[in-house]
């Protein structure tokens, strides 16, 4: 197993996303949505641009949009044509987006409790202290 850091850390997210994504299952909700929901959730109250919302999710432009078109038929997001900048697309959450992200943030931090236990030589503190530097944005529910 190559004990390059980048790919421990992916072997490790890629397995405490497979259990939260058994969670947020049971509530109809994939992975990828629920971190849509959160970004939206942490976003400026006039939203994000879909550029970087897509960039924060890890997604592709077109697979992001893709997302919410069905977000916006399950009525948790909308997009608004963006201001001063019309050519910039804004992505919201709904009220019901916004709720159920609070729902769904109570399950991830159940999961994390969970994590922390099972890995506790991780420190997940110091982990998103260095992640919200080296990519300065706010992380954690």
């Amino acid at each position: 197993m190559s004990t390059h850091l980048p790919t421990l850390l992916s072997r490790v997210a890629h397995a405490l996303d497979a259990d939260l994504a058994a969670q947020l299952r049971w509530h109809g909700v994939s992975l990828v949505e629920f971190r849509v929901l959160m970004a939206l959730r942490d976003a400026d109250p006039h939203g994000l641009p879909v550029t970087k919302l897509a960039e924060r999710c890890l997604l592709q432009q077109p697979t992001a949009s893709k997302l919410l078109d069905r977000m916006e038929r399950y009525e948790w997001a909308v997009r608004n044509i963006g201001r001063p900048d019309r050519r910039v697309v804004m992505a919201l959450a709904t009220r019901q987006g916004l709720a159920l992200a609070e729902r769904l943030c109570a399950i991830a931090c159940e999961e994390e409790q969970r994590a922390r236990k099972a890995l506790p030589a991780l420190d997940f503190d110091g982990l998103r202290a260095v992640c919200a530097a080296y990519l300065g944005e706010k992380l954690g529910c």
